[in-house]
């Protein structure tokens, strides 16, 4: 339990840009995941005729 008595839990000032940074690759992560639904969706449709 020596490590616990030891731990700060707070904030540093790079959660800030990192936080940011995971927000961004999420969003462009998600983005990128519908334009392939959409484009999947397309083909099918194209095939089915």
């Amino acid at each position: 339990m020596e490590f616990f008595e030891h731990a700060v839990f707070g904030f540093c000032w790079w959660d800030i840009p990192g936080l940011i940074a995971l927000i961004a690759v999420t969003a462009c992560f998600l983005v990128k995941r519908h334009k392939l639904k959409e484009e999947k969706k397309e083909l099918e449709s194209q095939l089915s005729n």
